[in-house]
């Protein structure tokens, strides 16, 4: 068994911070982690408005071995409160895959890390790729595309910008679709192709920009926050051959904008959802 790892965590003003990082890493820290000591959550990319104030004190967290607790307490300035919480290996591993249960998307698709996955789920390796289904503006946009797919004219092809994880389109492609993904992530695409050879599917995911994507397909999906869509929206709407599903869209006021933008385009809004304020859109050339 595993001697395991013990965890830091110091609270210091955020002048001290850079310091104090730079000491822990010296005194052996096998990771070091920085949040701000109000608790504040992190400023989200769809988030409008002036930047907060930068909080006045910044929480470190740091990783050593058991036998290096003494050195570190012996090597950081006697004023700071260090707290320590011992872990084991078990831990880290049992905590990260407890977070990852089989989720289902719909009524006919249920996703599943690879420890935990039912007969007949589509086996996701959670990773740095954006979706495991648990976040319901994957569910939201699965329901999107799942409709046509089930339909009496189901969509021959499907093109997912910002594929992450290739969850929506490796789903498509369960159904029969060619389906293909784009990310700006090297990382997600790797991953995308990985999850794709777990499962025994076949769907190409590239890094190739939007603009320069060849081609229009069937059925588009962007599962985007609402700035991204807006900014993106004329490459997207010359890739649509036919229908067009948005999702990631927080709020009433964002979706209007999408909305609006999107009817200024031609396009004729088919079906739309919402969870909680998550919305999510389809439309179609008219």
């Amino acid at each position: 068994m595993s001697e395991g790892w013990d965890e830091l965590s110091v609270e210091v003003a955020r002048e001290e911070a850079e310091a104090l990082g730079a000491r822990l890493l010296e005194l052996g820290s096998s990771g070091l982690m920085e949040a701000p000591g109000d608790g504040r959550a992190p400023r989200q990319l769809w988030d409008e408005g002036p930047e907060p104030p930068p909080p006045a004190t910044l929480l470190l967290t740091a990783w050593f071995r058991p036998d290096q607790r003494a050195r570190v307490a012996a090597g950081l300035p006697t004023e700071l409160t260090l707290r320590w919480r011992a872990l084991t290996d078990t831990d880290w591993l049992a905590a990260s895959q407890a977070s990852f249960a089989p989720i289902a998307l719909s009524e006919r698709l249920v996703v599943a890390p690879p420890w935990d996955a039912p007969p007949g789920a589509l086996v996701i390796e959670p990773g740095q790729g954006f979706g495991t289904g648990d976040h319901p503006t994957t569910r939201l946009a699965w329901q999107l595309v799942e409709e046509l797919l089930e339909g009496a004219a189901p969509p021959a092809r499907l093109l997912d910008v910002g594929c992450g994880s290739g969850i929506l389109a490796l789903a498509a492609a369960r159904h029969g679709v060619a389906a293909a993904g784009i990310d700006v992530e090297a990382e997600a695409v790797a991953e995308a192709h990985l999850n794709a050879e777990r499962n025994g599917l076949v769907a190409e995911f590239t890094t190739t920009p939007l603009a320069e994507v060849p081609g229009r397909f069937p059925l588009v999906v962007a599962n985007l926050h609402a700035e991204l869509i807006l900014r993106l929206l004329p490459d997207l709407i010359a890739r649509v051959g036919e229908r067009l599903v948005l999702a990631g869209i927080l709020g009433a006021e964002r979706a209007a904008r999408v909305d609006e933008a999107c009817r200024a385009a031609g396009l004729v809004l088919e079906r739309e959802l919402r969870a909680e304020e998550w919305r999510a859109r389809r439309w179609r050339r008219a």
